[in-house]
């Protein structure tokens, strides 16, 4: 995981901070960096986040501690040590959270303590074994889906401000079009459209002409793309 965040932000590095409860240590190949701490501390305490600036990341990911006997549980705590700095008086904002599940009945409870994306990984690789079954080679196309490097695509989203609003309308074969033709004068970096977030978070993958008949200013397009891409105005 530590490989992928730093790869999928060689382009707009960020600061990545490890804060675990007992004391580890990172194979040799992370010690050098700059980019990289790692804070011995509770995070389920307010004080611990705060020291480290919590409320300014990017996103927080809280992984399950696989030696606890209610990992989800602990999650919950820290969930909701995180959200409490998020209502801190003049320093109000969204801190995107994401959580590992455990057990699926705790869900919900991730859910209540505030976890904006909780990820339970049987419901992917069930899925993955049984397309692999059927469909030789699926589980490569995954790999390359879930791999940041300079040969596999990955996908991105790319925010209402940065396409243009000549798009507001359009059906998704045109949007397609459009990108498409982005696409053409951009080769170094080829994109392709596969769906849509409403501003709902509804996900609408290559949506059909019933469920999506134009383009709202509040839409995300998901795009494909090798590289990092934010923007299509250019």
């Amino acid at each position: 995981m530590l490989r992928q965040l730093i790869e999928a932000n060689r382009y707009y590095p960020r600061d990545i901070v490890l804060l675990c409860a007992e004391p580890i240590k990172l194979n040799s190949e992370f010690q050098e960096r700059t980019d990289v701490f790692v804070v011995q501390g509770d995070p389920t305490h307010h004080s611990t986040l705060e020291r480290l600036n919590a409320p300014k990341a990017k996103a927080i990911i809280l992984l399950a501690d696989a030696d606890m006997e209610a990992p989800d549980e602990k999650n919950v705590l820290i969930a909701l040590a995180v959200k409490h700095l998020e209502k801190t008086p003049g320093h109000e904002q969204d801190i995107h959270v994401v959580a590992e599940l455990v057990n699926s009945d705790r869900r919900r409870h991730l859910k209540e303590a505030g976890v904006d994306e909780v990820i339970f990984s049987q419901d992917y690789s069930s899925g993955i074994l049984a397309q692999s079954a059927l469909f030789r080679q699926m589980s490569e196309v995954y790999r390359q889906l879930l791999t940041y490097s300079d040969h596999t695509n990955e996908f991105y989203f790319i925010e209402p401000r940065y396409y243009p609003a000549t798009l507001y309308g359009l059906s998704f074969p045109a949007l397609s079009a459009w990108v498409s033709e982005y696409s053409n004068r951009h080769p170094d970096n080829p994109v392709l459209l596969v769906g849509i977030r409403r501003q709902n978070q509804q996900v609408l993958l290559n949506p059909r002409p019933t469920d999506f008949r134009g383009l709202d200013a509040s839409d995300t397009l998901i795009v494909m793309a090798y590289h990092p891409i934010y923007d299509l105005r250019g």
